[in-house]
C-alpha cells in the first residue's frame, strides 16, 4: 500500500480544516503552529532516531515510515497560516466593505428624519451580513453620530471601528 496519497489527502484536509474553520484567527494561528511545532518535530526526530537501527527490525522499518509520513503531515499545518492571514485579510475588508456600503443610505435617514437610526435594524440593511459582523450588534448611534466596530480574530484584543464624524477606519491592536 503507498502511504504517499493518503499523506497527502491527509496534509490536504488538515490544511482545509484549519483554513475554513481557523481562518487566520490567533486561535487557528496557535492550534496551527502547536500541531507543526509540538507534533510534527517531535515526531520527525523519533522517525530519524529509529530510521537507523531500522534495518535489524521489520516492525521497527514500517514504524519509522509511518512517524516520517505523520510528523510530514503534523508539520505541514505550518502551510495553513500564511493561506488563512490572507482569508482573515479578505474577511476584514469585506466586513469594512459592508458597513462603509450603508453610510449613504444612513446620510439618507439623517437627511429625512433629522438624526441617524438608533438600530441598523430599522435601517434597509443589505442582505448577506458578511461573517465578523453577525456575533454582535456592529452599529451604534446616538441620533447626532453613529460608530460601526468589529472585533479582528486575527488578535487577542484586535478589532476595527468607523467614526461618522471622522468618516474614516481605526484599528486597535
Amino acid at each position: 500500500m503507498r502511504v504517499a496519497p493518503i499523506a497527502v489527502g491527509a496534509s490536504v484536509a488538515l490544511n482545509a480544516g484549519l483554513i475554513l474553520i481557523g481562518r487566520g484567527s490567533f486561535a487557528g494561528q496557535l492550534i496551527a503552529l502547536g500541531i507543526a511545532v509540538y507534533l510534527g518535530l517531535p515526531i520527525l526526530i523519533a522517525s530519524a532516531l529509529s530510521f537507523i537501527p531500522r534495518q535489524r527490525s521489520r516492525i521497527l522499518a514500517v514504524l519509522s515510515r509511518v512517524a516520517l509520513w505523520a510528523g510530514l503531515v503534523a508539520l505541514s499545518a505550518a502551510v495553513s497560516l500564511p493561506i488563512g492571514a490572507m482569508v482573515l485579510r479578505s474577511d476584514v475588508a469585506t466586513a469594512k466593505r459592508y458597513c462603509e456600503d450603508l453610510v449613504p443610505g444612513l446620510d439618507a435617514y439623517k437627511r429625512a428624519h433629522g438624526r441617524y437610526p438608533k438600530a441598523i435594524d430599522t435601517f434597509t440593511v443589505p442582505a448577506g451580513t458578511p461573517r465578523l459582523l453577525r456575533p454582535y450588534p456592529f452599529y451604534t448611534s446616538d441620533g447626532a453620530s453613529f460608530s460601526f466596530w468589529f472585533a479582528n480574530p486575527g488578535g487577542l484584543m484586535d478589532g476595527c471601528a468607523y467614526d461618522s464624524n471622522h468618516r474614516e477606519w481605526s484599528e486597535w491592536h
